[in-house]
């Protein structure tokens, strides 16, 4: 194909540009209504080029039915996504105030433990020995550290939800 000769800018375009997407000119040069026929076009023309823009309209529509199709379906995973991890952190968050209650309870069992400990030591008319005393102590902690491990294996704390695969990083 030779050079193009045509005086329209866009028309320098044209091999390139796919016959289903080229646009009609806006240019007053040689513009004419939809439904008049150009110098030299024929009916049979005509009739081809509009069965051709029909085509490219239903084309165009599939494409963008498809397209509004993956939409909706990425946002109803992101609105299950999205339910999934307020549940999560609603779970966790019950948790965190069910442990942070314990640690107080524990803290607050230690501290009486201790106190009494040292009551008790003021107050006793014998003197106890180290043996006995590193036994109080040791099983202060040991009754504490047994409690967390308790409440710990006890499955307290629950597991996140799954990602869908859809948004898995890379």
């Amino acid at each position: 194909m030779g050079p193009n000769t045509s005086r329209h800018p866009a028309a320098q375009y044209a091999s390139v540009v796919p016959q289903a997407d080229r646009r009609i000119s806006t240019s007053s040069e040689g513009a004419s209504p939809p439904g008049e026929m150009h110098a030299g076009e024929t009916a049979e023309m005509r009739e081809r080029r509009r069965a051709q823009n029909r085509l490219a309209q239903q084309a165009f529509r599939a494409r963008q039915k498809v397209r509004v199709e993956a939409l909706e379906n990425e946002w109803a995973q992101l609105r299950q996504l999205h339910e999934a991890l307020n549940q999560a952190c609603s779970q966790r968050a019950k948790e965190i105030k069910q442990l942070e209650s314990r640690v107080e309870e524990l803290l607050h069992n230690i501290q009486l433990l201790k106190s009494s400990q040292e009551i008790e030591r003021n107050w006793s008319s014998s003197p106890t020995t180290p043996e006995q005393q590193q036994y109080t102590q040791a099983s202060a902690v040991t009754v504490a550290e047994a409690d967390l491990r308790n409440f710990f294996s006890g499955g307290g704390l629950s597991e996140l939800p799954d990602f869908p695969p859809s948004f898995k990083s890379y």
